[in-house]
C-alpha cells in the first residue's frame, strides 16, 4: 500500500465501472419509488428541455400540487433530469440509458474520494482504502440502480457535493482562484439538484479561513465572494424561469420545501433517526471505525487540525440540521457527506492496522465485503420477491405493445404503473376506469380509449365493452 500509484487508482475505477454497469442492468423495469417519476419527467426533456412534465397531454383533469399525477412538474431541480435526459437522447429511451448517469458519476467519486483523503491526510493509504469503500459502496449502489427512494436524484446531489468538496480539499492546500471558481460550479450544480444544502461547503470554507486568521481571511475573501456569485450565476437562472413560466407550481414547490422543514411528509422519525441510520448507509463494520478514524484525526502530528475541523464542521451540520431542525426524515439526507465518512473510516481502518501490517491485507478485503453488503441485494438479483416479478411481468407486457397504441388513452393499469408505460410509449395512461360520461367526451374530442382486462376483483364496467374501446387481452399481475 505504500507504493500506490496511478495503475491502482485506474484499475479500482474500471473494477467501479464494471459493478456499476451490473447494478443498473439489475433489473429490467423501473422502481416505483421514485425512479419511474424521475425516468418518465427526463424522457419527456429530451424534446422539453426547459419544461418539465410528468404528463405531456394532460387530458383530464390534475391537481397541479400532486406530484404524482400533474402537468408540469418542478418537484425536483432540473439538473439530475437534464442528464437522464442527455443519456437517452444519445443511447435511446430505456431503462439501463436512463441510469447510466448515476453509473458515471458514482465511478468518478473513486478517484475523487481518494484525491479528498489524500488532501485531507497526506496518506496514499488512507485515500486508496475511502476510495475502495466508495467503489464498494452498497448504498450508493442501491441508489444507482434504482432501488432506494429518490435514487438518481440523490446519487447527483452526492456527486456534486462530492466535487465540491475535492474542490475545496484542493483548495485547503493552495488556494487560488481556480480552485474557488471549481468550487463555485459545483456548489451551484448540486443546488441544481437539491436546493440550498449545497451551501454547506461554503459553511466549512467559511471556517477554514477563520481558522487561518485576519490576513489569510482578508487575503481569501475574494475568492470567497467569486465562488459565490459563480453559485448564484448557475443556480438563479432556473428559479426566475420557473417563477415566470409556471408560477403556480413554482410557488407550491418552494413552499413545499418549506414543510419539510416543520411536516413529516408522510417520512418521520426522532431526532436520533440519523444516527440509527448511519449503520444502514454503511453499515456495523463501517460504523465501528469512525471513532477509530477521528481519533487518529484528532491526534495526528502530521494533518492540518485547520483541514479536520473543516471538515468534521460539514460532517456535524449536516447530521444536526437534519437530525434536530429538519422533521422529514430520510435515510440519505446525509449521503452529500459520504465522501467525508469514507475518510474517516479509512483512517479508522489505517490506524487499525499500523501496529500489524500485515493486518491490512485481511482487514481491507473484509472491510471491503462489508461495506457491499452483498446479501442485501442477493435475494433481489437471484431470487426476487413475487411483487417484483410481477412489477417485471407488467413492464415487458408494456414494452412490447404495439406502436399503434400511441394515439389511445389507456386505461385500468395497476397502481402508479401508468408512469411505467408512458415511459415505454408515447401513450396516455391511468390507472382507473372512466366514468362513462368521461368516455364519451373523450371520444367526442377524437382520443382513442383502450382498457387492460380487470386485474382485481372488480371486472371491467359494462360501458366499457362496445365496438369503439379496444380491450387490451394482456393479463397484469
Amino acid at each position: 500500500m505504500k507504493r500506490i500509484n496511478t495503475y491502482h487508482i485506474l484499475f479500482l475505477v474500471i473494477l467501479g465501472f464494471i459493478i456499476r454497469l451490473l447494478f443498473i442492468l439489475s433489473s429490467p423495469s423501473l422502481f416505483e419509488w421514485d425512479e419511474a417519476f424521475h425516468a418518465l419527467v427526463a424522457k419527456n426533456m429530451m424534446d422539453h428541455p426547459f419544461k418539465p412534465m410528468l404528463r405531456v397531454d394532460p387530458i383530464l383533469p390534475f391537481d397541479y400540487k400532486a406530484w404524482c399525477c400533474n402537468h408540469i412538474w418542478l418537484h425536483k431541480q432540473p439538473l439530475f433530469l437534464w442528464q437522464m435526459a442527455l443519456s437517452m437522447k444519445a443511447f435511446g429511451v430505456s431503462v439501463w440509458a436512463m441510469r447510466l448517469p448515476s453509473a458515471l458519476m458514482g465511478t468518478i467519486m473513486i478517484p475523487l474520494v481518494y484525491s479528498i483523503g489524500l488532501n485531507w491526510t497526506n496518506s496514499k493509504q488512507i485515500g486508496f482504502i475511502a476510495a475502495i469503500l466508495s467503489c464498494f459502496h452498497s448504498y450508493q449502489l442501491g441508489l444507482i440502480s434504482g432501488r432506494f427512494m429518490l435514487d438518481h436524484n440523490d446519487m447527483a446531489f452526492t456527486f456534486y457535493m462530492t466535487c465540491g468538496i475535492y474542490a475545496l480539499s484542493c483548495y485547503f492546500k493552495n488556494p487560488n482562484a481556480k480552485r474557488a471558481i471549481l468550487i463555485g460550479i459545483f456548489v451551484g450544480a448540486a443546488i441544481l439538484i437539491k436546493w440550498l444544502t449545497a451551501l454547506l461547503i461554503f459553511g466549512g470554507w467559511g471556517l477554514f479561513m477563520i481558522l487561518n486568521g485576519k490576513s489569510f481571511f482578508i487575503n481569501n475573501i475574494k475568492y470567497f465572494a467569486l465562488a459565490l456569485l459563480i453559485t448564484v450565476m448557475i443556480a438563479l437562472p432556473w428559479q426566475l424561469h420557473i417563477m415566470s413560466a409556471f408560477p403556480q407550481e413554482a410557488s407550491y414547490t418552494y413552499s413545499y420545501n418549506v414543510r419539510h422543514i416543520f411536516e413529516t411528509l408522510g417520512h418521520d422519525g426522532d431526532n436520533y433517526y440519523h444516527l440509527r441510520t448511519i449503520f444502514k448507509l454503511y453499515g456495523f463494520v463501517g460504523v465501528l471505525f469512525i471513532p477509530l478514524g477521528l481519533l487518529y484525526l484528532l491526534r495526528s502530528k502530521t494533518i492540518d487540525n485547520r483541514i479536520t475541523y473543516s471538515n468534521l464542521s460539514m460532517l456535524l451540520v449536516i447530521y444536526l440540521f437534519f437530525s434536530l431542525v429538519v422533521t422529514t426524515k430520510m435515510p440519505a439526507f446525509t449521503m452529500p457527506v459520504c465522501s467525508l465518512i469514507y475518510v474517516l473510516i479509512a483512517c479508522g481502518i489505517s490506524s487499525s492496522t499500523s501496529m500489524l501490517p500485515s493486518a491490512k491485507y485481511l482487514l481491507i478485503p473484509l472491510c471491503s465485503i462489508a461495506f457491499l453488503q452483498p446479501w442485501l441485494f442477493y435475494d433481489k438479483y437471484f431470487n426476487p420477491s413475487e411483487s417484483e416479478k410481477n412489477r417485471i411481468h407488467n413492464s415487458h407486457i408494456y414494452k412490447n405493445l404495439p406502436d399503434s397504441l400511441s394515439a389511445y388513452a389507456i386505461f385500468n393499469l395497476k397502481p402508479y404503473q401508468d408512469i411505467d408505460l408512458m415511459f415505454h410509449k408515447e401513450v396516455n395512461a391511468f390507472t382507473w376506469y372512466p366514468q362513462k360520461e368521461v368516455v364519451d367526451k373523450l371520444q367526442e374530442e377524437g382520443i382513442k380509449i383502450a382498457v387492460f382486462e380487470s386485474h382485481t376483483n372488480q371486472p371491467v364496467p359494462k360501458y366499457m365493452y362496445r365496438d369503439d374501446i379496444l380491450i387490451i387481452d394482456k393479463k397484469l399481475k
